[in-house]
């Protein structure tokens, strides 16, 4: 019997356009995302100026012969595959064509013709993960037509973070949300703007495992956090279980979590109060995007919550590693440090970084503290994450579409570049530093529009250095005493990395590939501001740069951010191919070949390099 009204919303949503338009997204990033990595192998047939006919070849159980078509273009940017809004078709040896309706028929069909050495097992997980986003966009879109019609550009940055829906427009398991069933998703999904209340638990201090980052300012954290008469009454609770408070360390848990990961593993400590339930606090709280993070929507000013949550999004299972969270707060405060060494970074550009202040990690359990934007705004100033710069409104209009009136799209673009990616490229360039700068983790402060300072997140798992590369070496944490992970590291499995290129190619993947990539190609498809030009601009403002700091200039061509080729992580053959090698490939550098000709020589001397690999 079906009790929770998200159940008979999902069969409403899968009877309205909703469904079809989730599956046709995920079926267009798939086979994009397939073609763009190489992992199949598509026909192609120029049929227009800048269109082209995509034709794979599959085989049915019954081992004929099946062929899926569509149409797109391969981009300036990077080489990237986009496909257009006409959907993948199938035909079969007799069958007339008709529209793709099965994700899993495709993919059988797709790696019984190439006889890949594909893992059966990941395959399957992948093809689940597949029709689970296709299944919670759905009910996002569903959700979203049956609201009153909302404007992101009018509302305050953490209402854009419940309002931004579309999620990553890579990954064809945008939404996959693995562990989480149709009544999590409606409970805890961001889109469906519910607030929660974590768990609070208090931990024996004393126990093996338990790793602090922040710990001398713990009580003091929770006093700011918490009302005393919240904390009075936790302190009451711990005592009546024949504690002292100051035995212990109090967490919140995400209620997810709590019920389905961390429960059932600590019920020994719980048995022997070693753990003690202490309910929740007087605030309530909501998911950002990243889903595992909360802000608090009774008080936007306190800290947001990043809470180890077991569930698979994307490539990633959202917990948090121990190792990571004992690290946080030193990290922030090694970032705060390089930051106030640097005149431009500190005084010139303002770069805002939210601090991860305190975590605690126990088994399962997890969670950061980190600053809010709030905090940073000023009179008049408003917030957005990256991605929101590629939104569209209500009324189809993009997000951007009146800054860009009142600005001029040249203009405004020049600005948001020296504003957002000019703070991450001198971290690199100056101090060494790449950041996981993508996305929500780089978030525009604007007056009206008009950009005006960057603030960065997300530090304790998405900071990378190489040794000889560090213009500060002194500051460098001493990460083995914060945890012994980092006494035996793997290899580039930490902050450190083995050379130079990886930690390039951690700024290209996120901050050139993703934010500016998506930029890029946005500009192109609503504004005609063709792709070369863009990255023409994006190079001249990086070298403009540089050429006000001369004592940089080794160090910038030591880090060669114009090499003709890169690498790009390729997040669809990770989800299908054991993780045992570099699942990267080369594609053309759009800045490389920026620098070296005029627009209309740009797009040729693209094509040739393109002609060459392929």
């Amino acid at each position: 019997m079906i009790h929770h009204p998200a159940h008979m919303q999902l069969c409403n949503a899968l009877l309205s356009p909703s469904y079809l338009q989730a599956r046709r997204r995920v079926f267009r990033q798939l086979v994009e995302s397939l073609i763009y990595e190489g992992i199949i192998h598509a026909d192609r047939r120029k049929i227009a100026k800048d269109e082209i006919e995509f034709t794979i070849h599959g085989s049915s159980e019954t081992k004929e012969s099946v062929s899926y078509r569509c149409y797109g273009t391969e981009r300036f940017t990077y080489g990237r595959i986009r496909l257009n809004e006409q959907p993948l078709t199938r035909k079969g040896k007799e069958a007339q064509e008709q529209e793709a309706a099965s994700l899993s028929q495709f993919m059988m069909e797709l790696f019984n013709y190439n006889a890949s050495t594909v893992n059966i097992r990941m395959l399957d997980m992948f093809i689940q993960e597949l029709e689970q986003t296709v299944l919670k966009d759905t009910m996002s879109r569903y959700k979203l037509s049956m609201e009153p019609k909302v404007f992101l550009h009018q509302i305050p940055y953490d209402a854009i973070e419940n309002a931004l829906v579309d999620g990553h427009p890579y990954h064809p398991c945008y939404k996959s949300r693995m562990g989480f069933d149709i009544t999590d998703n409606d409970l805890y999904g961001p889109e469906f703007k519910r607030d929660l209340t974590p768990i609070w638990i208090a931990i024996d201090r004393s126990l093996d495992g338990l790793f602090v980052a922040g710990a001398d300012q713990y009580r003091k954290m929770l006093q700011e956090e918490l009302s005393g008469e919240t904390l009075q009454h936790f302190d009451s609770i711990v005592q009546l279980n024949g504690g002292r408070a100051e035995s212990y360390l109090y967490v919140p848990v995400h209620p997810w979590q709590w019920e389905r990961q961390a429960l059932p593993a600590v019920i020994e400590e719980l048995r022997n109060k070693r753990i003690v339930v202490l309910g929740s606090s007087e605030d309530s709280y909501r998911a950002q995007q990243s889903i595992r993070t909360l802000y608090n929507a009774s008080q936007p000013r306190k800290s947001c919550l990043k809470l180890s949550l077991h569930i698979r999004n994307t490539s990633s299972m959202r917990g948090l590693t121990p190792h990571s969270v004992a690290c946080a707060a030193r990290v922030s405060a090694w970032l705060h440090q390089v930051v106030a060494t640097d005149d431009y970074l500190m005084q010139q550009s303002r770069l805002v970084i939210l601090s991860e202040h305190t975590g605690l990690s126990y088994g399962v359990i997890g969670c950061i503290w980190r600053e809010s934007i709030h905090l940073y705004l000023e009179q008049g100033e408003g917030a957005v994450p990256m991605n929101a710069l590629t939104s569209l409104e209500a009324d189809g209009r993009p997000v951007i579409d009146r800054w860009i009136e009142r600005q001029g799209l040249e203009y405004w673009l020049h600005s948001l570049l020296q504003v957002t990616m000019l703070p991450v490229i001198h971290l690199l360039v100056g101090h060494g530093l790449a950041l996981e700068a993508h996305a929500q983790n780089m978030v525009l402060i604007h007056q009206d529009g008009v950009p005006s300072r960057v603030a960065l997140k997300d530090f304790h798992e998405g900071v990378e250095y190489f040794p000889d590369y560090l213009a500060n070496p002194e500051l460098l944490p001493d990460f083995a005493s914060l945890h012994p992970f980092y006494d035996t590291a793997i290899p580039n499995r930490g902050y450190e990395m083995d050379s130079l290129q990886l930690v390039r190619e951690l700024t290209t993947d996120c901050l050139f590939f993703m934010n500016l990539g998506e930029l890029a190609m946005f500009l192109a498809d609503r504004y005609k501001y063709d792709e070369p030009s863009f990255w023409m601009l994006v190079r001249h403002v990086i070298e403009e740069h540089f050429d006000r700091f001369p004592q940089l200039q080794m160090r910038f061509q030591q880090i060669d951010l114009f090499t003709p080729t890169c690498r790009i992580e390729q997040l669809t053959r990770r989800r299908l191919y054991p993780d045992d090698s570099l699942m990267v490939h080369d594609s053309p550098n759009p800045l490389e070949v920026a620098g070296r000709t005029t627009p209309a020589g740009i797009i040729k001397s693209f094509k040739q390099r393109r002609a060459v690999q392929t």
